[in-house]
C-alpha cells in the first residue's frame, strides 16, 4: 500500500506534527456559516432559507461541527458566526446576500460578521493568559470570513497560530477588499476544499497566496456542488435553482449517495480538528454520526468518485439558462481556463468547461487558474483517494 503511507506521511508530517501545541495553550475554534445558513442547521428540519421555500432539510457540516463540539475543559472555546444575509426580516436580509459590502439598514454583512468573531476571540484572551490556537473553518463567504478574521487577527501576540479549513471559499462581491487573500505568517495551515462540479455564475473560489515557508497548504477538489460539500444531497446539488424547470429541480429528489461528499470532508476535517496540532478539539460522537450515515468505507470513497454529476453541473444558482453566460467574464475579458490536460484526480469534471479559481500569488498578482494546479509543495497524486480512507478512521475519534 505504498499510496497510503504517502498520503499518511504528508498529512502526518505536513499538517499535523509540525509545531505541536503546548499542554498549557488554549484552543479557540470559531465556525463561520455560509451566506443565509445559522447555528440551528444542525437540525435539517432548521436547514432553510428564507420562507421555508428552499433548504437542505439535511443536517449542515459546519453547523453539526459546532453542536457536537464538546467545550467542558478549561482550555477549549467554540463559537458560530451565522451566515450573511441573516437575523433580520427577509427583504433586509436579501439587501445583506446581495450586497455585503454596504452598511446601510443594519444589514448582515462582512463587518458586522467580523465584529462578531473578534469581539469573541478579544474576550477569550481578555479573560486568559495562555497562548491561543486560532482555528477558522467556514463554508463559502463563510471561508472568505475566516481568512479576513486571520487577516485582522495576524499582530496579536497572545495567538500562537491560526489554522484556517476553507470549504469552497466564495465572496461573490466585487467590492471585497482583496488583501485579506494574501494570508499573513501567523497562519500556519492551510487547507482548502473546493467543488468540482459547481458551474455557477460569480462562484469563482478564491485560492489565497501564501509563504510555503510559513504555511503548509494543502488544497483539494472534491466531487460535488458548492452545497453537496456541506450536506446537501439534492440531485441537482442547489437548494435554490430559479432557471431549473427539470422535474428533479421542481420537486426536489434526493439522493442518499451525496451523503458520500460531505462524510468524506468531514473525516478530513475530523482528522485535523483532533489532532494536538490543531488543538485536540474534542466531539461528542453520537451527534457529529448524524451528519451521515453509514460511516465512510473505502466503497463510499469509491463510490464518491463514481457518481454522474453531469446533471448537477447543468444547474446554476443564478437564473441565467445557458451554461456559457455562467461564465461571461472569462469570454467578455478574454481570460480563460489554463489547460486541463494534466489536472490530478481520478477524473474530470468536464473537459470542455472545467470550473475556474481566483488564486493569489505573493507578487501581488492574481490569475484565473484551474483549481487542480497545485503548489510546489503539493506533490501528491490523488488517482486512489479511496485508500486514504482506512488512515483516516484510525486517526479520528469518532
Amino acid at each position: 500500500m505504498p499510496f497510503l503511507k504517502l498520503i499518511s506521511t504528508f498529512i502526518l508530517f505536513i499538517l499535523v506534527l509540525p509545531n505541536c501545541v503546548a499542554s498549557d495553550s488554549r484552543t479557540v475554534t470559531l465556525y463561520f456559516a455560509g451566506t443565509g445558513a445559522t447555528v440551528d442547521w444542525w437540525n435539517g428540519n432548521k436547514a432553510v432559507f428564507d420562507f421555508g421555500l428552499h433548504g437542505f432539510w439535511r443536517p449542515e457540516l459546519l453547523a453539526t461541527l459546532h453542536h457536537a463540539q464538546l467545550t467542558q475543559t478549561h482550555r477549549q472555546d467554540k463559537k458560530f458566526i451565522n451566515g450573511i444575509g441573516t437575523g433580520q426580516n427577509p427583504l433586509i436580509d436579501l439587501l445583506g446576500k446581495t450586497r455585503p459590502s454596504h452598511s446601510i439598514l443594519k444589514i448582515r454583512g462582512w463587518q458586522t460578521c467580523l465584529d462578531e468573531a473578534t469581539d469573541f476571540i478579544n474576550e477569550v484572551i481578555e479573560n486568559h493568559d495562555q497562548e491561543i490556537i486560532l482555528n477558522l473553518v467556514g463554508w463559502s463567504r463563510g471561508a472568505v470570513l475566516a481568512m479576513l478574521v486571520a487577516k485582522q487577527l495576524s499582530d496579536q501576540t497572545q495567538i500562537r497560530d491560526i489554522n484556517i479549513i476553507a470549504i469552497d471559499p466564495v465572496s461573490g462581491d466585487k467590492n471585497i477588499n482583496e488583501n485579506i487573500f494574501y494570508l499573513s505568517k501567523k497562519v500556519k495551515r492551510f487547507v482548502g476544499l473546493y467543488a468540482e462540479d459547481e458551474r455557477s455564475r460569480y462562484f469563482t473560489p478564491i485560492i489565497p497566496a501564501f509563504n510555503p515557508n510559513n504555511t503548509r497548504a494543502w488544497l483539494v477538489r472534491i466531487p460535488g456542488s458548492h452545497e453537496t460539500l456541506v450536506g446537501n444531497i439534492q440531485i441537482d446539488g442547489h437548494a435554490l435553482e430559479p432557471n431549473c424547470l427539470y422535474p428533479d429541480c421542481l420537486i426536489e429528489k434526493y439522493i442518499p449517495a451525496l451523503q458520500n461528499n460531505v462524510g468524506f470532508v468531514k473525516l478530513i476535517i475530523g482528522q485535523l480538528l483532533t489532532s494536538r496540532a490543531w488543538g485536540s478539539v474534542q466531539f461528542n460522537d453520537q451527534q457529529l454520526k448524524i451528519i451521515v450515515t453509514p460511516e465512510m468505507s473505502a466503497d463510499n470513497i469509491k463510490a464518491l468518485w463514481q457518481f454522474d454529476y453531469s446533471f448537477m453541473r447543468k444547474i446554476s444558482f443564478i437564473p441565467i439558462p445557458l451554461t456559457f453566460l455562467w461564465d461571461l467574464d472569462f469570454y467578455t475579458k478574454k481570460q480563460t481556463c489554463e489547460s486541463v490536460n494534466n489536472l490530478r484526480g481520478i477524473k474530470l469534471a468536464d473537459k470542455n468547461v472545467p470550473r475556474c479559481a481566483k488564486r493569489y500569488f505573493i507578487d501581488k498578482t492574481s490569475r484565473i487558474s484551474s483549481l487542480t494546479e497545485y503548489s510546489e509543495i503539493e506533490k501528491l497524486s490523488w488517482k486512489n483517494m479511496q485508500l486514504m480512507t482506512k488512515h483516516l478512521q484510525q486517526q479520528i475519534d469518532f
